[in-house]
C-alpha cells in the first residue's frame, strides 16, 4: 500500500522536460536587442530547430544572462557581420517582447554546449 501510494504521489509531481539540440543552420537577418526581457533576438532568413514548440521559430533568444553570453554575442555579430551561416545549442523556450522563441545556450562544438544547457534546467 505505501508503494502505492509513493509511485502515486511521483506521477503527480510535475518535471519540467526540456528538448535541447542543435538549431540548424542559417544566415542571420537581424539581431535586435530586447532590453525589456534581457535577451539578444537573433532572426534567421529561414526558421531555427523549434524542439520545444516555442511560440516564435524565426528568431531564437540569447538572454544576458547566459556564461557564454559575450562570447556569443561576439560569434553573432561575426557570422551576421560577414554573412556566413551559425548554428547553436538550444534548449527551452525563452520570453520575449514577441513571445517565445528557443534559448540559445552555446556554439555546438564547444566543449561546454551540452553542460551549459544542462545547467540552464528548463525554458524561462
Amino acid at each position: 500500500m505505501k508503494l502505492r501510494n509513493l509511485l502515486l504521489c511521483l506521477l503527480l509531481v510535475p518535471v519540467g522536460a526540456v528538448a535541447q539540440g542543435g538549431s540548424g543552420s542559417t544566415t542571420i537577418s537581424q539581431v535586435i536587442v530586447d532590453s525589456g526581457y534581457n535577451v539578444v533576438m537573433i532572426v534567421g532568413t529561414s526558421p531555427w530547430s523549434n524542439p520545444d514548440g516555442c511560440a516564435i521559430s524565426n528568431t531564437v533568444l540569447l538572454p544576458t544572462s547566459n556564461a557564454m553570453y559575450k562570447d556569443l554575442l561576439a560569434a553573432t555579430l561575426t557570422a551576421f557581420a560577414s554573412g556566413k551561416t551559425v548554428s547553436f545549442w538550444i534548449a527551452g523556450c525563452t520570453n520575449s517582447s514577441w513571445g517565445t522563441a528557443p534559448t540559445v545556450c552555446s556554439l555546438p562544438r564547444t566543449l561546454r554546449a551540452r553542460s551549459a544547457c544542462r545547467s540552464r534546467g528548463r525554458g524561462a
